[in-house]
């Protein structure tokens, strides 16, 4: 039992875990687009920039990645120094205008002095070229140039919208135009890394899906390999990694399941009738303080088939039944901290289906519902798949944590904004 016990207090601790948590997908846009940089790939850091920009429009001192970590993000200044490479001063300069009407880089001494650097080279270079050229100071745009403009900005609406096969379509038409006229030839190589780009991304989806489909029908083999053909082109897809995890977690449970079940009614038949009651509930304690669950459930079930109603039996079982579900919501907090959000929820809704028949362990039924609602939100918000029925489930956990504790208070340094928000909206409708 004192195992056990210890077990049960490790929850708190498993709570401070804060590394690899599951990032937002401005961060892995911006940790590609910085890659790009140090390889001097200007066009491809520019599209992966727009990209977190799309996610995270503000620039941070101090932006939240994963966990408890936190990283100087300056999307707008790298993006003035991607297009300062490529010549675009016009572009440069008012990326760079932008960052410094945030503020954030004027705190990062050797960006802001190599940012008004730029700055400073691109206002002379703009200047010279308008008095080289005095004629093209009002520049009259073609009607193939104003097409290929309409096409990219419906390409960018329609990819902020998750709309990839409109987007797709808007920017091959630009790139189709773009090639046949001549004309905004600098824009081809932003709108190539975005076609290949999308194209990857429904490639990839259609794989997710069908894999996720498998998963459900219960053909995991089937579903893990169409996973891993995504991590043939794409081995650091963090969703693909996630998924296999998932899916040889459900196979192995089955599995499990299966052993249990097999071992839980086996003994029902062999040992009744050959050994006495009292052995049958010494050896299922001492199996429950061994942490073997199913045998320990088995020998008392088969003491209560000799004492039917034996309250020590009753007892141990619900002593059981209690000790799984703490150990499963250990488990599941540290899913819930590794990013492992649905296989959070999957361990999580067993402990609260028996914690909520058990009202003298009110504490910890609390701490199942909070993760619980944590999850459902983060889902929401991190898989842009999700239902839009995922936060109206996480209010409804949320509401029944402040019906059973009005003066309930989440301990929010170790959770999202998000999830804040959506529990002090719960706390003020309480």
């Amino acid at each position: 039992m004192k195992f056990k016990q210890f077990i049960s207090f490790l929850l708190l601790a498993l709570i401070g875990l804060n590394s690899n948590i599951f990032a937002d997908k401005w961060y892995n846009y911006y940790e590609k687009a910085l890659k790009s940089v140090e390889d001097q790939n200007w066009s491809e850091a520019i599209g992966y920039l727009q990209e977190a920009l799309n996610e995270k429009p503000e620039p941070d001192l101090e932006a939240k990645t994963t966990g408890l970590r936190f990283k100087k993000y300056t999307p707008y200044y790298y993006l003035g120094l991607a297009y300062y490479k490529q010549g675009k001063c016009k572009e440069a300069a008012g990326a760079f205008k932008k960052s410094l009407d945030y503020g954030v880089v004027k705190n990062i001494r050797e960006l802001y002095s190599s940012l008004e650097k730029m700055a400073s080279d691109c206002e002379k270079r703009l200047a010279a070229s308008e008095q080289e050229q005095p004629s093209l100071n009002k520049p009259v745009d073609s009607k193939n140039a104003g097409l290929i403009d309409e096409y990219i900005s419906n390409g960018d609406s329609q990819y902020s919208d998750e709309k990839y096969s409109d987007a797709l379509y808007a920017f091959k038409l630009a790139k189709d135009l773009i090639e046949k006229t001549g004309e905004r030839t600098s824009e081809l190589p932003s709108v190539k890394v975005k076609i290949e780009k999308i194209g990857q991304k429904i490639r990839t989806q259609n794989s997710l899906d069908r894999a996720e489909k498998m998963d459900r029908d219960g053909k995991y083999q089937e579903a893990i390999a169409e996973v891993r053909k995504i991590l043939e082109y794409d081995s650091g897809n963090t969703e693909a990694r996630r998924l296999i995890e998932i899916f040889e977690n459900h196979q192995k449970n089955k599995t499990d399941s299966e052993k249990s079940r097999i071992a839980s009614e086996q003994p029902v038949q062999t040992i009744t009738g050959k050994e006495d009651f009292n052995k049958l509930i010494e050896d299922g304690r001492k199996l429950f303080n061994d942490g073997d669950y199913a045998k320990a459930r088995a020998k008392l079930n088969a003491a209560l088939q000799i004492k039917e109603g034996n309250p020590e039996a009753l007892k141990l079982l619900k002593t059981i039944d209690y000790s799984k579900s703490v150990d499963d919501i250990n488990i599941a907090v540290n899913h819930y901290f590794n990013g492992r959000i649905k296989e959070c929820k999957s361990v999580l809704a067993s402990s609260i289906k028996t914690l909520s028949t058990m009202p003298e362990y009110k504490e910890k039924l609390i701490t199942a519902y909070t993760f619980m609602a944590a999850a459902l939100i983060d889902e929401h918000f991190l898989d842009g798949r999700t239902t839009k029925e995922l936060p109206g489930e996480a209010l409804k956990q949320i509401e029944k944590i402040y019906k059973m504790k009005p003066d309930f208070e989440l301990e929010k340094k170790y959770f999202s904004p998000k999830v804040k928000i959506f529990f002090d909206r719960a706390k003020k409708k309480t």
